[in-house]
């Protein structure tokens, strides 16, 4: 009975979880029969898989709404932390400005990054150059106040 309702429950967040993103990426709306295949693409495979490759990057449809999702995330959080820190006379000042003149201030629609992740993958034969080539694979994480190192290294020992 609690595999039953596990199920149900699985099934229940997978269905929420594509109806919000074809809500949020509006596949519905879309008029060019071109981008809204597209779209649905990237919306599928979004369920399916971890990662998903954004066709035409920035440019391409899916890109363009995700950077929209991006800087309105981002003015949210910036007006609610403005609202908090500012008196009542610069939060005014604040909004009277354009908003081309504050993405001129900021330099960019998104945030500073919290840090870089560097994944190597390689295949090598290891020890010896005879060895078969077995998958090496080294991770890092670099952070304002960390720094993260790990490998997962294999050898060949067949004939060691």
């Amino acid at each position: 009975m609690e595999d039953i309702i596990s199920q149900i429950a699985n099934a229940e967040a997978t269905i929420a979880r594509a109806r919000s993103l074809k809500a949020k990426f509006a596949t519905e709306r879309c008029e060019n029969p071109v981008e809204k295949e597209d779209l649905e693409t990237f919306v599928s495979c979004l369920l399916e898989q971890p990662e998903v490759p954004i066709i035409g990057a920035g440019r391409g449809v899916a890109g363009a709404i995700i950077h929209k999702m991006f800087v309105n995330a981002q003015r949210l959080t910036e007006s609610s932390d403005e609202a908090a820190t500012l008196g009542p006379l610069e939060e005014d000042l604040k909004k009277s400005s354009l908003p081309e003149d504050r993405k001129v201030m900021s330099g960019t629609d998104f945030p500073p990054p919290a840090g870089r992740e560097v994944i190597l993958r390689t295949m090598v034969p290891r020890p010896a150059p005879y060895s078969k080539a077995l998958p090496q694979r080294m991770y890092s994480v670099l952070t304002k106040d960390d720094f993260r190192l790990a490998g997962a290294f294999c050898s060949d020992t067949s004939f060691f």
